[in-house]
């Protein structure tokens, strides 16, 4: 084993063929692994997080209801209403789409703006529901006139508002 250099001004000159402004990493002296925590409690740092992690996932889900678990009826009837002549892979990827945004909440908002089953942003997206003869200011939380105003704005942009399916 080598005894590391007591000279710390030895340990930060860079070797010749350097740039100076690189520094060589050294190896930690003997006494530095005695400052450490044992194994046991650095392991514990990758357990909390794994647990607050799995804390916020859950109790994020508990916002909405399961999006496995399928839309209710309406939801599912206004969507099929909005895009079911593009498709039934558009369908279901705008089911997933409402189901991941909202929850199949038609009431859903957020404090950004985002309102309905596709988190139409408002007073932005107004224009949306204008389009299709909808009033945003009291139609946004009506499935129907969400998702008939979400294909308007998927009929000019196509997934890329949601990012995917």
């Amino acid at each position: 084993m080598r005894t590391p250099d007591p000279r710390p001004e030895a340990r930060l000159t860079p070797p010749s063929g350097h740039p100076p402004h690189v520094e060589r990493p050294t190896a930690a002296s003997p006494s530095a692994d005695r400052a450490r925590p044992p194994l046991w409690r650095r392991g514990l740092g990758g357990v909390a997080a794994v647990a607050v992690g799995a804390a916020l996932v859950l109790g994020a889900t508990g916002c909405y209801s399961s999006a496995a678990s399928g839309p209710p009826s309406n939801v599912q009837s206004a969507i099929n209403a909005a895009f079911g002549d593009a498709g039934p892979d558009v369908v279901a990827c705008m089911t997933n789409v409402a189901g991941r945004e909202s929850g199949f909440d038609p009431g859903a908002r957020n404090s950004s703006g985002a309102s309905g089953l596709f988190q139409l942003m408002l007073p932005l997206h107004n224009d949306l529901f204008y389009a299709v003869g909808a009033n945003p200011g009291w139609d946004w939380p009506n499935p129907y006139w969400n998702a008939k105003a979400a294909r308007v704005l998927w009929n000019s942009s196509g997934i890329s508002p949601w990012g995917h399916c």
